[in-house]
């Protein structure tokens, strides 16, 4: 029988960010946990909106094209959610 493998998505706060990260059993050792960030809000009260990052292979974070900014971190949330263009967890 296989092992039961639990994934999931979390976040956290650091500053004026909001980080959504995939959590996994780590490959060497499947009784760790490991995470992986995978989108970014970052909020600019001068502008009053949220701009979205992705992580790209090169680890860093850069500007979502399709969709730099939003009013709302619900429509982040969403965006995340749906992952039309796969950038978020491929």
């Amino acid at each position: 029988m296989l092992p039961s493998i639990s994934i999931g998505l979390g976040y956290r706060c650091e500053g004026r960010s909001v980080i959504i990260f995939l959590s996994r059993p780590l490959y060497r050792d499947p009784s760790r946990l490991g995470t992986e960030d995978v989108a970014k809000a970052r909020y600019a009260p001068s502008r009053d909106l949220w701009k979205i990052y992705w992580l790209k292979a090169d680890l860093k974070w850069h500007i979502y094209q399709p969709l730099p900014e939003v009013s709302q971190i619900s429509t982040f949330l969403a965006e995340v959610e749906s992952d039309p263009y796969c950038c978020f967890r491929g």
